[in-house]
């Protein structure tokens, strides 16, 4: 933005965002007339811009909130609500997934992402304002199979502590103890395991933890499961054991675990 008559630009989307919102929160004409008259979707882009941007940067906590109170303002509305079915087909210099959807589908992934990649005191200001805890996106993926995979202890404990389905499978029938384990995330096994996972559910594969973690080679975690009770007798879809997976890779420490 440049003031008149000047050369220097100035950033001043937080008071324009501000500004939005006491709008949307005061005057009920406002809100009418933004719902039945204007493109709402491009409130849309630039909010999960915004969220995405900031999330992972404590001192951004305000223009999260900002951002967060428009929305709630607008998901009150069930004209904004069918807005969001309108196709996405814009592209924002963020790094998310490739996907074919609409503006709904860019919001749950904004804010998904916000809860497994951002600050601690972001997951947080999501979770308490309504983010859907076991809400899933590409493949059935939820915010804990996520934050499994990047090993992100103090998230998943948070989203267990407000009632993440710790059992959830995906669309390949992976957990978030599977996907720990696959990844070699040793603390983190440990503590999806005290925390109440099941450690024979078996995906689609038929693959369990243990036999996940043999074929990665991730010995350390092997012994973990055995410790808690893994099934070596389990079998694959193709017949094979956790150790016969081993054996197979040449996981020399797998197979003496």
């Amino acid at each position: 933005v440049y003031l008149p008559g000047s050369v220097m630009e100035i950033e001043c989307y937080q008071e324009v965002l501000v500004l939005l919102w006491k709008f949307l929160e005061e005057n009920e004409g406002f809100m009418t007339y933004i719902l039945k008259h204007c493109e709402v979707t491009q409130l849309v882009v630039p909010i999960c811009y915004f969220m995405f941007e900031a999330r992972k940067d404590v001192s951004k906590v305000g223009l999260v909130h900002i951002c967060t109170f428009i929305l709630l303002l607008l998901s009150g509305e069930r004209n904004f609500s069918v807005a969001l079915n309108r196709p996405y087909k814009n592209t924002l210099p963020i790094k998310i997934d490739l996907f074919h959807g609409n503006h709904a589908d860019l919001l749950m992934i904004a804010i998904h992402k916000l809860i497994v990649n951002g600050h601690k005191k972001l997951v947080e200001l999501a979770l308490r304002h309504g983010a859907e805890v076991d809400q899933t996106y590409s493949k059935g993926t939820s915010a804990l199979m996520d934050a499994a995979f990047v090993g992100h202890e103090g998230v998943v404990n948070m989203l267990i502590r407000h009632g993440a389905e710790i059992n959830l499978q995906n669309s390949d029938g992976d957990t978030a103890l599977m996907i720990a384990a696959s990844q070699g995330h040793e603390r983190l096994v440990d503590l999806l395991i005290r925390r109440g996972a099941d450690v024979n559910l078996q995906n689609s594969g038929g693959f369990t933890a243990l036999m996940l973690a043999a074929f990665f080679n991730r010995p350390a975690v092997v012994r973990r499961l055995l410790r808690a009770g893994a099934d070596t007798a389990a079998r694959s879809a193709s017949g094979k054991t956790a150790l016969q997976w081993a054996k197979e890779e040449g996981h020399a420490e797998c197979v003496r675990s």
